[in-house]
């Protein structure tokens, strides 16, 4: 995996740590102008953009505002005087730029960008193989097929992505949008935004005509409650970008993904209009898999999360205790990864000290739901256990090879279940 970072300084006590945080799966690049560092930023996917206040200092903010808009993917570590960091913190993130003071940027600069590239690889920032779907975190071969498949209906025009609310529904989008280098990505979810504002948002891409309009990318969700006018709009936009008009001038590249909630009791179908016209949308439907499947990846996301927020709160040494991480393991994650980001960071902002969080600080809906199913799954082993055993008349050895366990496992297990 390799990243390029962006350079705007001439302080060379930050070019000598920078230089020797460079390794081979790392580029610096270095601009001599705000100018030239535009055009960077157009001509090659930039990971980080290091940037000192005291560098063209009248137009950086102007230069930061407009990488901002037009390179969202790019994070920013913005190197600055300490009262422009919030109330004199050493290291302040907001939104996709990290504030630091520059009394403190050479001791904290190497832990920033490590925490700010594995926070632009989840978030999704293009990388410089080209391949967007990098990012996305996770080791379930539930998790690999969806990719694969993603992969594979990206230059379609129309595709479906179902998954349940916190799944990665819109990361899969973002994604199949930058790989088929799609210019402009528009979200639109149905249940958020008024009837008028999803009608004009539909009659506008209906209305443009001619090759050089820019391919866009559709992200619609929640595609049921459309009323039936708006629901012709979309059905008349996916006629359009599957068969463009080349009579008519127009060159389509552009894409409708429709995201559909599973397990809700709302929007886990398409309306049967849509399903009628264009049948082959099921075969363009990518499965997401739910945190309760990938639950082998549980300590993977709590462990990328929390080393976000030990940068973002300055809560270098916080952690969870074994049994805390065991409960957030076994507990039924309905809202799935979404959810799991969201408590972690209030622990962190809530949790008074930066210490280790134990399992009686967890929310009590928490560690109920997860001492229900640890006592489950206990229950199971030992009657397993109680089977095996009588099926080898008590061989301790014998029991143990057919369990795939050690001796002195069984044993400590034996004693723990009083067997």
């Amino acid at each position: 995996m390799s990243y390029n970072l962006l350079l705007l300084s001439n302080n060379p006590v930050i070019v000598e740590l920078l230089e020797s945080f460079i390794d081979h799966d790392t580029r610096l690049l270095r601009a001599s102008s705000l100018l030239l560092a535009e055009e960077y930023l157009r001509s090659s996917p930039i990971s980080v953009v290091i940037a000192e206040a005291d560098y063209h200092r009248d137009m950086m903010p102007a230069f930061l505002l407009k990488t901002r808009v037009f390179f969202p993917n790019t994070g920013i570590l913005y190197i600055c005087d300490e009262q422009q960091t919030n109330l004199g913190k050493k290291a302040v993130l907001n939104g996709a730029t990290l504030y630091v003071t520059i009394d403190h940027a050479p001791r904290l600069l190497p832990v920033l960008l490590k925490t700010m590239l594995s926070r632009s690889i989840y978030r999704g920032a293009l990388l410089s193989n080209g391949d967007a779907f990098q990012f996305i975190v996770g080791n379930s071969e539930r998790l690999y097929s969806a990719i694969n498949k993603a992969r594979e209906l990206s230059s379609n025009a129309a595709v479906v992505i179902a998954g349940e609310r916190g799944t990665g529904k819109c990361l899969f989008a973002r994604a199949m949008h930058q790989t088929s280098k799609n210019e402009i990505f528009h979200p639109l979810a149905c249940d958020n935004c008024s009837n008028e504002l999803i009608n004009l948002t539909l009659r506008s891409l209906l209305e443009e005509r001619g090759a050089n309009e820019p391919s866009r990318t559709l992200y619609i969700t929640r595609v049921d409650i459309l009323g039936q006018a708006n629901l012709d709009l979309l059905v008349q936009l996916i006629q359009k970008w599957s068969h463009p008009s080349s009579a008519c001038g127009e060159i389509s590249f552009s894409k409708i993904i429709l995201g559909i909630e599973k397990h809700t009791g709302l929007g886990s179908e398409l309306p049967g209009i849509l399903s009628e016209l264009f049948p082959r949308l099921a075969e363009t439907r990518i499965e997401l898999p739910s945190l309760r499947e990938m639950k082998d990846d549980i300590e993977l996301f709590i462990q990328l999360f929390l080393s976000e927020c030990r940068v973002e709160h300055n809560k270098v040494n916080i952690n969870f205790s074994k049994e805390a991480l065991e409960m957030l393991k076994q507990y039924p994650w309905k809202g799935n990864v979404a959810e799991l980001k969201m408590l972690i960071k209030g622990l962190v902002i809530s949790f008074p000290r930066n210490d280790t969080i134990s399992a009686a600080m967890l929310p009590i809906h928490i560690q109920t739901a997860a001492r229900q199913l640890i006592e489950e799954m206990h229950k199971k082993e030992k009657e397993q256990m109680l089977k095996v055993l009588a099926y080898t008349g008590g061989d301790k050895y014998a029991a143990a090879r057919l369990l795939g366990i050690g001796v002195k496992t069984l044993e400590r297990k034996l004693i723990r279940y009083r067997i």
